[in-house]
């Protein structure tokens, strides 16, 4: 049953972050435009934040172990919170390089939460787990992106990312809370399970 409800909060967890940096993702464009940089070095920027995102997901479980869990998983939403109240408080170039804090938590987070979620779910489901996951996942964020877009288009930019910022928060807090919760046994993960990321 513990089991069952860690599954179940990572999978949460993991819908939450996945939400927050894919739909942190599609402001980047409309960002750059805000900020004034020309539409030919678009492609040089986002080139450069999947280089970051590559590099911190190849060291993304060393950068675990030195932090440990509970302070790694705390980091992906806090990461991603800071970015948008900066992105939306600052308009200057200067200011792009507060999208590199949410590619941080982008590069973190899936090869971290899959990692978990491979050590918990038994070995003939744990690949049925991770493509309710990635279904959960994506079905969370088909349901948010036009609401985005929506305050976006009323609201304008900045206060769209601040209010998105605001939701998860919210939603993290209430997360955390049934971590606190569900995980209050020292029971350490196994470390002999295959990771399948």
């Amino acid at each position: 049953m513990r089991s069952a409800k860690r599954i179940l909060w990572f999978v949460l967890f993991f819908s939450l972050v996945f939400l927050a940096t894919r739909l942190g993702f599609w402001t980047y464009q409309p960002y750059m435009k805000l900020v004034g940089l020309p539409p030919s070095l678009f492609g040089v920027v986002f080139a450069a934040l999947y280089l970051v995102s590559a590099l911190v997901s190849k060291y993304a479980e060393h950068l675990e172990q030195i932090l440990k869990e509970n302070l790694t998983l705390f980091l992906m939403p806090a990461l991603v919170v800071l970015s948008l109240i900066l992105m939306s408080r600052f308009i200057s170039l200067g200011s792009l390089s507060f999208i590199l804090i949410l590619q941080i938590a982008f590069g973190i987070h899936e090869p971290i939460l899959k990692s978990h979620l491979n050590r918990l779910a038994p070995s003939e489901v744990r690949a049925t787990m991770l493509s309710v996951q990635n279904m959960v996942g994506n079905a969370v964020f088909a349901i948010c992106a036009p609401f985005l877009g929506s305050l976006v288009d009323r609201l304008g930019l900045q206060n769209a990312l601040l209010i998105f910022a605001l939701v998860i928060i919210i939603l993290w807090s209430g997360l955390w809370r049934y971590r606190i919760k569900w995980f209050r046994s020292t029971e350490a993960l196994p470390k002999t399970a295959e990771v399948e990321i």
